[in-house]
């Protein structure tokens, strides 16, 4: 993971130990998530926030074995996370998520299979994948 400040690229603290798949900005700050369970040599579980200077976990993120989060998009002043995993913060979850910004929960009992992709259309939540 690096930035770009117009002229150089930076190191964004220690990075990743595992792919990045989506990034977005909740609450002023970048979030990033994919496969990792470490951030900046911290453990973290799939989802991060850039403080400016390190990574900082949501809560316990998002678990699992073989869990992937593969999008990100903020929909009605919620972070929500999609792909293929089925806890969120101790949580039970069907491979979506919502953090409000202290806590992650469950997303209309979720969908029953993979969510690729994630956007707001007006007030609605649309969501992309491999699921009926």
């Amino acid at each position: 993971m690096a930035r770009w400040d117009g002229s150089d690229w930076f190191a964004m603290d220690l990075g990743m130990n595992s792919v990045i798949n989506a990034l977005t900005i909740y609450g002023g700050r970048l979030i990033a998530a994919g496969e990792f369970t470490e951030a900046g040599g911290t453990p973290i579980n799939r989802v991060a926030s850039w403080t400016g200077a390190d990574w900082a976990p949501l809560g316990d993120g998002i678990g699992g074995n073989n869990a992937y989060v593969w999008c990100l998009t903020v929909w009605n002043g919620s972070l929500v996370a999609g792909g293929w995993f089925f806890r969120a913060g101790g949580v039970p979850v069907n491979c979506i998520a919502r953090w409000d910004g202290s806590i992650w929960s469950d997303l209309g009992g979720g969908t029953n299979g993979y969510v690729y992709g994630l956007g707001a259309y007006g007030t609605q939540l649309i969501a992309t994948g491999d699921f009926s």
